[in-house]
């Protein structure tokens, strides 16, 4: 939950904070569910069981990471989200 709570720490307070599961084990883990609970602006959106988009999303987010994100320079967190966004719109 280390990265949760870094992330936690980066968003403003007082904003919501979604974020999108799968079932995998870590993430249904006894200490996870109890940290969610102790964390009310985190909304947890779980993924079916064995869901076949699931693995689109992750493909899409993989591509993105590696096309665009990982090699980037991003002077502003403004900047990063137009070059992701201008990615995907000239994706379809």
């Amino acid at each position: 939950m280390a990265t949760a709570t870094s992330a936690a720490r980066a968003i403003v307070p007082g904003k919501e904070i979604h974020v999108v599961l799968d079932n995998g084990s870590s993430h249904t883990a006894k200490h996870t569910k109890t940290w969610l609970a102790a964390h009310p602006r985190w909304h947890v959106r779980w993924t079916p069981p064995h869901a076949s988009w699931h693995n689109q999303v992750e493909l899409f987010f993989s591509a993105l990471t590696r096309r665009v994100m990982r090699h980037g320079d991003f002077a502003s967190r403004r900047r990063w989200h137009r070059c992701g966004c201008s990615w995907s719109s000239g994706r379809g």
